[in-house]
């Protein structure tokens, strides 16, 4: 049961921000950056740590070393709690095994005195995909703990940035989130959102968690928590530097561990078919509230999508596996939406299949019947070929209900 706990401490990760900036006054989940989000990590030693991303514009993430990636919602439930519903795809909490189908965790969190440590109670269902009977439990959460912004190694200074003949700008997307894609084959991932937030997924080190915060108007610092390094001596330290014309960026880093490098990401940018960047729509189409979504298959794992308020999009996929990309919306109430996906994960515990591949297509938002329907093509290789997939996906969305009782 510890292994099961383990798994649902996200709910915990959402108290904590609640005594920290505007949250502390009970405020509700507001529009991507005017609060700052909080990064959690949940100890499961000796195995692998447990990572939570509690994101201002109300949204959920998760990965876990026993059920991989979990997304969800929340709201403030009281002025030291609030609730939180967070969905899996994979409903066996064996380490480095996988069962498809859906976990639900349903949890009341409540922040200690020290505002840097909370706990949950929590209630869950296991639906596995091939139809056999789901099981269900409840109980109460270990301590999660917060993390913070590390000091930059000192074995990862250096006297002055890359090609500092370049003249620094800044990029935000459209909607104030950004995805950077690192120049390896298959590129490396990263998302960063205005609430200080990030999310990262390396070919090498899988997925990971991260802050990073501005030095100044060209340049911030950010720490990174990867899953398949030690937490107490191996956090990914650095500093990034936009540069040119918002088109790509440059950063160094380090851990204390000893390992240094420098790196160099491009930006991410929505297009028209003949590759014209899209137009910013106009500033009162983009929702105050990120969302998430769940694509059932009858057979195969279910799908996971988190939907945030800036402008970026993860998803999860039981075929081409992790993808990070942008939308924005439209005054005919549809979304364009662009998402890379890194398929390289050795182990298969993130991935499925290998090399990379592209989704472009236009999302609608069923409120009515809280369904996100994706219209898509898919092209492997940076080019559509004869035979590439197309098709629609349709995601349920996920929400809170009544929780604990």
């Amino acid at each position: 049961m510890r292994k099961l706990w383990a798994a649902t401490g996200v709910a915990a990760l959402v108290a904590s921000l609640l005594l920290t900036g505007p949250a502390a006054l009970g405020a509700t989940p507001s529009d991507a950056g005017t609060e700052r989000g909080s990064i959690w990590m949940q100890r499961n030693d000796p195995d692998p740590a447990t990572y939570y991303v509690l994101n201002a514009d109300g949204t959920l993430l998760t990965i876990d070393p026993y059920l991989g990636y979990g997304v969800g919602v929340w709201e403030p439930s009281g002025e030291r709690s609030l609730s939180s519903v967070l969905v899996f795809a994979d409903v066996d909490t064996t380490l480095a095994t996988t069962t498809p189908g859906v976990a639900t965790f349903r949890s009341e969190m409540t922040l200690d005195e020290t505002s840097e440590t909370a706990s949950a109670e929590s209630s869950w269902t296991l639906e596995p995909a091939d139809g056999s009977t789901p099981t269900s439990g409840s109980g109460t959460l270990p301590a999660m703990t917060r993390l913070w912004l590390a000091p930059m190694p000192p074995e990862a200074t250096m006297a002055a940035p890359p090609d500092p003949g370049w003249q620094p700008v800044l990029s935000p997307g459209a909607g104030g989130g950004g995805i950077g894609l690192e120049g390896y084959d298959p590129p490396n991932h990263n998302v960063l959102h205005p609430d200080g937030t990030m999310f990262s997924f390396n070919a090498w080190v899988g997925p990971g968690v991260g802050l990073g915060w501005p030095i100044d108007d060209t340049s911030a610092l950010f720490t990174i928590w990867f899953t398949e390094w030690d937490p107490d001596d191996r956090p990914l330290v650095g500093e990034g530097i936009d540069y040119m014309d918002g088109t790509h960026s440059k950063s160094r880093y380090g851990t204390s561990a000893g390992y240094t490098d420098f790196g160099s990401s491009s930006y991410m940018r929505l297009e028209t078919p003949d590759g014209t960047p899209l137009a910013s729509p106009d500033p009162a189409l983009w929702p105050e509230r990120g969302s998430a979504w769940i694509e059932r298959h009858a057979d195969r794992a279910p799908g996971l999508m988190l939907v945030w308020a800036d402008g970026t999009v993860l998803h999860i996929d039981p075929g081409l596996g992790t993808g990070l990309g942008l939308w924005q919306p439209t005054a005919e109430g549809t979304a364009p939406v662009a998402i890379r996906y890194n398929s390289s994960y050795p182990n298969g515990r993130y991935n499925t299949m290998p090399g990379v591949a592209d989704l472009v297509g236009e999302m609608t938002i069923d409120d009515a019947a809280a369904t996100l329907t994706t219209t898509y093509g898919v092209k492997y290789g940076g080019a559509r070929k004869a035979g590439d997939p197309t098709g629609t996906m349709v995601a349920d969305r996920i929400q809170l209900e009544p929780t604990v009782p």
